[in-house]
């Protein structure tokens, strides 16, 4: 039996709602939230070929991604922006138009003034790796403005609360969260696996545990798992056993789950200590230790019962090395990672939180 929707929802995004930011954020929780009565729509400025070809490189495509562009702007947005007085509540994701300042943003904020802006990375940061396409377009002051022209700001961790109270006094730290892969369970695996999961442009983070994968290499057996874009097939890895595998959104759960160790090494710089610690959350959901870098939420994500926390290649080697020659250790710290998983980063317990921030943005009384 289905009960009549009490609120209807629409996410903007610059992405398309398959895009990962927005996947895992928003698109995610539809029927979770349609269970609990709300109409949840979801809607890119872009499409979704021109989000899978964004990063293409050369003459031919850089003409052919202004032309698609071109053509979101003309139709797309203008269609978009006529139907968000229709909703109760309007959730921005990030950003819907990425160039300059937040002047899309603040028209839909004037045709509908219960907006919850979601943030899950320091976008006010120009990016820290080679991956930034709009640097003569920057505007650094436009999510400052945008958090301020919202009703209700929903972050994923503290560093982006604490950004975000400097201009709001209405922000939420709601954590990204994953699907359930059923935590740990015994492995058939002829060696450990090491698994690393990324974006295309985030493979750098990696450059410097090269050193640290060789030594380790030379006592033990292990195989390297890389998940990924183009760039992890560029890293010099001779010497090491590597698995080289293109990300696929229906292949990932089952990358995971018969992996055996996680990491996540990062830079320590401001870009970076935006970040929600995605890759942490959906080890934890495959029920694998972790060890990454001492960086942003990293530090309270990561304790002694579940992980390590890293930091020179000394540090990463002895890691690595005592999670390499004991399964009983992975087992255990494993097993403590589901356990937070299903507390604080389950579907349902995302749902849930998001739930109450719709009806609170709705019913327009905060501000």
């Amino acid at each position: 039996m289905t009960t009549q929707p009490e609120l209807c929802v629409l996410c903007v995004s610059v992405y398309p709602a398959e895009a990962p930011s927005v996947y895992h954020r928003v698109t995610a929780y539809q029927a979770d939230l349609q269970a609990r009565g709300i109409r949840l729509e979801v809607e890119g400025l872009i499409t979704s070929n021109l989000f899978r070809d964004r990063r293409r490189r050369g003459s031919w495509a850089s003409l052919r991604k202004a032309a698609m562009f071109a053509y979101c702007c003309l139709v797309r947005l203008p269609a978009l922006l006529a139907k968000v007085r229709r909703y109760d509540a309007i959730i921005i994701q990030r950003e819907v138009f990425p160039l300059g300042k937040p002047w899309v943003e603040r028209l839909i904020c004037s045709l509908n003034p219960n907006v919850v802006y979601d943030l899950d990375d320091a976008i006010w940061f120009a990016p820290s790796n080679s991956v930034n396409q709009r640097k003569r377009f920057w505007y650094a002051d436009r999510v400052g403005e945008l958090i301020a022209m919202s009703r209700r700001i929903v972050v994923g961790n503290r560093f982006l609360a604490d950004y975000a109270l400097q201009f709001h006094r209405e922000v939420h730290i709601l954590p990204t969260g994953y699907d359930d892969l059923g935590g740990w369970r015994p492995k058939s695996n002829d060696v450990p696996i090491i698994v690393w999961i990324g974006n295309l442009g985030n493979a750098c983070y990696l450059q410097e545990l090269i050193p640290v994968f060789r030594k380790l290499a030379e006592r033990y057996p292990f195989k390297l798992r890389l998940i990924g874009g183009d760039d992890i097939f560029d890293l010099p890895m001779q010497g090491i056993a590597v698995e080289y595998l293109r990300w696929q959104r229906d292949a990932e759960a089952e990358w995971l789950s018969t992996s055996d160790i996680g990491i996540m090494p990062l830079w320590d710089m401001p870009y970076e200590k935006g970040k929600c610690a995605f890759k942490l959350i959906q080890y934890f959901s495959a029920g694998l230790p972790v060890v990454a870098s001492p960086v942003g939420i990293n530090r309270e994500l990561i304790l002694a019962e579940n992980g390590y926390l890293t930091q020179s290649g000394a540090d990463w080697e002895n890691a690595l090395s005592q999670l390499v020659e004991s399964g009983e250790l992975r087992a255990t710290l494993g097993k403590n990672n589901y356990r937070l998983y299903q507390t604080r980063y389950a579907r349902e317990v995302i749902g849930q939180a998001w739930y109450g921030h719709l009806i609170a943005a709705a019913s327009g009384k905060d501000r």
